[in-house]
């Protein structure tokens, strides 16, 4: 054989191997991050990486928790990111499907801990807020240069836009409820025009191409130089708006938080009308999205939307409890970020709201990882949970004032300041929303509530009481005493949460009261009421979490219909003489009307009309008692006889 026939037969031999090689190679895969045996640095959520192999059409991640229990998942990218627990060991592996076949990684399994970290205070803002998206505005605050590997949705599921054009209230109001009060015509007008104001002013498309949104956006083009939204005040717009789901999906405004969402779980307080980040001296809201998206789901029953929503509200979690905490374990955050001139604000060091809020949201997210099927998530949250509740009753009750307030830096209650001065804010109240008072404590709030000379004032409660120094005895603006939407909600969904109804009734007729007579005289509903006078201020078209009194209270608490779609049941609470209730009142995917006929005293019987389109339970809450019923599709007729 010649030479060169030789070299040929070689080099063609030599292309044959290395085709198979190539071929095997192809045929396996890796895992890849975290290294087998890491100790990772998130405590809460981690991403798990591995190598693509070619023509897998999806991959199954399988995750144990270490001695038991399993997650298997399947995906169609090789990475996938997990909530997890502190303080635990995990095994991991991937099996890919290619051709209808299976290949599992061939490094596999590997193994990873979680730290469970103790509260250390950071100030490096770099650090707070790394991952700063491009095309940031910066105000009152040193800019952090923008990260060019941040992403729109590091943490959620919806990556791109994919909203249609929202609709007018004209287009959908067959779809709204229809509130029923006789001779209250004057409320159902404002009523109207709240959800014509969201609808028009407040519900909107990104105007220009340049945008980080994945869903129209929630807020008012018109504030500022660059637009506004708000986390803060979405979350409150939410407690109401979402009576209205049936007519458009308004919880998907929160998609935007978590589309600006950093890898660190940051999520910026404020966004410009195109969802750009709005940095201003410290934009940071306390975590309210958990409580907003658990109310939504109150009224609607979508199991699926909180299996999304999961993960980015746990790494959010995780973000506060990494940099908001002080060395103590007290969380804290510039008060600023709640009431903008607040005398609280320069005296907060640990601030009960923040505390309490991360309290409520762990509550709820415990009852979230039970959707998920997440029982050792579940635990974990609970006790969180309990351990913050502890906190919160050992640090900041004011034993002497008797009542819940911030600690100054020398970890003393801020209610009497080092001149003698006082300070109490409404803000001090959101332990009882949160459902980590005592009784004897959380009736030592309602007797300051009730008091005509602190918090009770003539249009509802001050977010500065009237004996605290800087109240603001003209107008209450800005946070000097003004009746705020939000601390109003707070304050009697709060209440109802330790069982005083009757407190909450009567705080809840005041406000609505003094803002219908407010819309009266200027036809609109604007940012908040003047304590001391039923006289509107502050921005006009503020719906806005102005809709707080003409919808949410007027349904839950003036009409008294409560909705719990998830155990498919309404209650009412009735205590009005006229002929009232509602027509079109979604609960899940079920639409039901409630009416009740007038009566010419509560000894009276309650003649009661319910038609349902589905199988309800309905919990009619008289002075005399409860009665409970489960009614069939169809129209009923329920008489409640005269009380003794």
């Amino acid at each position: 054989m010649s030479n060169w026939l030789m070299l040929v037969m070689i080099a063609i031999l030599a292309f044959v191997c290395l085709c198979g090689h190539a071929q095997a190679a192809s045929d396996s895969f890796q895992l890849l991050a975290p290294v087998d045996g890491a100790a990772v640095e998130t405590p809460l959520a981690v991403r798990l990486k591995w190598s693509p192999i070619e023509g897998a059409t999806s991959y199954r991640v399988e995750v144990r928790l270490a001695p038991s229990g399993r997650m298997l998942v399947d995906v169609s990218e090789p990475a996938w990111a997990i909530a997890v627990c502190p303080g635990n060991r995990y095994e991991w592996s991937v099996e890919a499907t290619r051709a209808g076949k299976t290949v599992k990684a061939s490094n596999a399994p590997f193994t990873f801990t979680t730290p469970d970290p103790k509260p250390k205070e950071i100030t490096d803002r770099k650090t707070i807020f790394a991952g700063v998206h491009p095309g940031s505005h910066w105000w009152l605050m040193d800019e952090i240069p923008p990260d060019p590997s941040a992403v729109i949705s590091p943490w959620f599921y919806k990556k791109t836009f994919d909203h249609p054009k929202p609709p007018l209230v004209e287009e959908v109001k067959d779809k709204l409820p229809r509130p029923i009060w006789d001779g209250h015509e004057d409320l159902i007008d404002m009523y109207w025009y709240a959800w014509k104001t969201l609808f028009a002013v407040w519900l909107f498309a990104p105007p220009s191409e340049d945008h980080m949104a994945v869903s129209n956006i929630i807020g008012l083009q018109t504030w500022g130089e660059w637009g506004s939204t708000m986390v803060w005040d979405t979350a409150f717009i939410l407690q109401f708006a979402r009576y209205g789901d049936a007519a458009y999906p308004f919880i998907t405004g929160l998609d935007n938080c978590y589309a600006r969402q950093h890898e660190n779980g940051f999520i910026c307080r404020e966004s410009d009308r195109t969802n750009h980040e709005v940095f201003v001296i410290y934009p940071a809201n306390p975590p309210l999205l958990a409580w907003a998206e658990w109310r939504y789901y109150e009224a609607t029953g979508d199991k699926d939307r909180i299996r999304k929503v999961f993960l980015p509200l746990v790494k959010q979690y995780e973000w506060y409890m990494l940099y908001q905490r002080r060395n103590s374990g007290l969380y804290w955050t510039d008060a600023f970020q709640e009431a903008d001139d607040s005398p609280r604000n320069p005296l907060a060091h640990s601030t009960v709201s923040t505390t309490s809020i991360q309290a409520m949201s762990a509550s709820i997210l415990a009852k979230m990882a039970v959707i998920c099927g997440r029982r050792d998530l579940e635990e974990w949250f609970q006790g969180d949970f309990k351990k913050l509740k502890k906190m919160v009753n050992a640090s900041f009750w004011d034993s002497e004032n008797k009542l819940y307030n911030d600690l100054g830096a020398d970890d003393k209650p801020i209610t009497v300041t080092e001149k003698g001065g006082v300070c109490k804010h409404a803000h001090m109240f959101w332990p009882m929303l949160a459902g980590i008072t005592t009784p004897s404590r959380a009736a030592c709030l309602a007797s300051h509530l009730s008091d005509p000379n602190s918090f009770n004032r003539a249009s509802g409660t001050a977010t500065l009481s009237a004996d605290s120094n800087g109240y603001n005895r003209d107008t209450g603006s800005y946070w000097r005493g003004a009746v705020w939407p939000p601390t109003q909600y707070m304050v009697i969904k709060g209440l109802e949460t330790c069982g005083n109804e009757g407190l909450a009734s009567y705080l809840a007729n005041k406000y609505v009261t003094a803002s219908l007579e407010a819309f009266k005289v200027k036809g609109d509903i604007t940012e908040f009421l003047e304590p001391d006078r039923h006289v509107s201020n502050g921005c006009g078209q503020f719906v806005g979490w102005g809709g707080i009194a003409p919808i949410a209270l007027f349904i839950e608490d003036i009409l008294g219909i409560r909705v719990d779609a998830p155990s498919n049941t309404i209650t009412w609470r009735i205590r009005k003489l006229e002929r009232h209730g509602i027509e079109s009142l979604h609960l899940g995917d079920k639409t039901v009307s409630l009416i009740c006929d007038a009566r010419s005293s509560e000894a009276q019987p309650c003649d009661i009309t319910v038609r349902t389109d589905g199988d309800v339970r309905l919990v009619i809450d008289l002075p005399s008692g409860r009665t409970d019923r489960r009614l069939h599709k169809g129209s009923h007729v329920i008489r409640i006889p005269r009380s003794r």
